[in-house]
């Protein structure tokens, strides 16, 4: 059995990465569990096993009395043979062989070996990868089961890349290599292998991705400010620069897009808009709502007192600014840590619009109709004022009207005026 131990460790030892140290100290658990089963008691039974030879050597703990007799304990004289300097009160060690202990103890001692070399494995993995949370790794699939994937990462972990922490966009099947973030490594005692969870819908899967393709993050010139990630299909960073001459958005997309396009590849086409970080709110919602053509952004606090960035637009950018299913106002107000709320205003009127507004208007303040008010408007003459401070002959000369219709025209602004002449005084 010494010979057959003696390999097995070996081998542990040496393609496992199991320290010498850890495998005797749970060979001698599972040995001492099982010599306390054979023995039939819970007394201090301790196993010792030599690590060279894999010598197992029994010891009972007995405590010397001459009152107390029975399991235990042993008499001052018994004691004296085993320790000459053994007083009452002390303990002495006995060499003791377990009643069957060959066979009933090597089976229990063959099972908890098992569960305790486990549990050393698990955590010479848990410490490998314990110091890699917060990197990219690649992982290999090994089984794929209702959304979730079961993985061997590099070194020979198992992990689990489960539904929620896929993108919508991900396909793999048994044998497809992928890379992901590491995000946390669990070990629990119910588990087989340490869970080591991977994710590529987190935010800060893409943020690695960028500090592999972008020296100047990886070198703190430039600094991500923070991400909103709609995984799969959109994604916003804002970024800002320590350094005036380096431009963070340009640094990022790369020339002609030879850093970004990488990152946008491996999370399968995901929309990626890199947004200049401003300590204004102001402009940096304007940035972060960017393609869309922001006419004003105020701040302010809504009635519950949460922090509010009112941007205004013109109503054919109003669809693009809120973007598909609310998308572009959603992902800013979580980069920004403001409430967004997107205002349409009124367009502008073209010239023929205002034109006919005025002619209304005419029409309106001076009773006539609404013919006769456009060749008045059209002559030249926009206002009851610029009507009545033209003598009739003058106005019938640059209107064109006939005397009667002009008569009619010039005596409404008069009266128009008049009135509003005596309104003033009332007033």
């Amino acid at each position: 059995m010494n010979n057959e131990m003696l390999t097995v460790l070996s081998y542990l030892e040496r393609e496992k990465g199991i320290s010498r140290a850890s495998l005797i100290k749970a060979v001698e658990s599972a040995l001492q569990s099982a010599a306390r089963k054979s023995s039939g008691t819970s007394q201090d039974i301790r196993v010792s096993v030599d690590p060279r030879t894999c010598e197992i050597t029994t010891f009972q703990d007995l405590v010397v009395s001459e009152d107390q007799t029975g399991t235990g304990y042993i008499t001052l004289e018994k004691a004296k043979l085993i320790n000459p300097d053994a007083n009452l009160g002390d303990v002495v060690s006995l060499k003791v062989t377990p009643k069957d202990f060959g066979r009933i103890a090597a089976q229990a001692a063959k099972q908890a070996l098992m569960q305790n070399l486990r549990n050393a494995e698990r955590e010479v993995v848990y410490q490998r990868y314990l110091g890699q949370v917060g990197k990219i790794i690649s992982a290999t699939v090994k089984q794929v089961s209702r959304g979730d994937c079961v993985c061997e990462v590099d070194g020979g972990g198992e992990a689990i890349l489960d539904s929620e922490n896929k993108l919508p966009t991900d396909r793999f099947e048994q044998t497809d290599q992928f890379r992901a973030y590491l995000l946390r490594v669990e070990n629990e005692e119910n588990q087989s292998t340490p869970g080591i969870v991977l994710s590529r819908s987190a935010p800060e899967f893409v943020k690695a991705l960028f500090v592999e393709q972008a020296t100047e993050i990886k070198d703190g010139v430039i600094e991500v400010m923070g991400i909103a990630r709609d995984p799969g299909f959109r994604t916003k960073v804002a970024v800002r620069s320590l350094d005036p001459k380096v431009d963070p958005v340009g640094a990022c997309v790369g020339v002609r897009g030879s850093r970004i396009k990488p990152v946008i590849q491996e999370l399968n086409g995901e929309k990626i808009d890199i947004v200049e970080w401003n300590e204004d709110i102001r402009v940096f919602a304007m940035n972060a709502l960017a393609p869309a053509k922001i006419e004003s952004v105020k701040v302010g606090k809504d009635d519950d007192g949460k922090n509010v960035v009112q941007a205004t637009v013109l109503p054919e950018h109003y669809t693009q600014t809120i973007g598909k299913h609310g998308q572009n106002v959603r992902l800013t107000a979580a980069l920004l840590g403001w409430r967004v709320k997107v205002i349409k205003t009124e367009a502008p009127k073209s010239f023929q619009e205002l034109v006919t507004d005025g002619i209304n208007d005419l029409a309106a303040k001076l009773g006539i109709p609404q013919g006769l008010a456009e060749l008045v408007y059209n002559a030249g003459f926009h206002t009851p004022e610029g009507v009545a401070n033209s003598t009739i002959e003058s106005f019938i000369e640059d209107t064109q009207l006939e005397a009667e219709l002009a008569e009619v025209a010039w005596n409404a602004a008069a009266a128009y005026l008049a009135h509003e002449g005596e309104n003033s005084v009332t007033e």
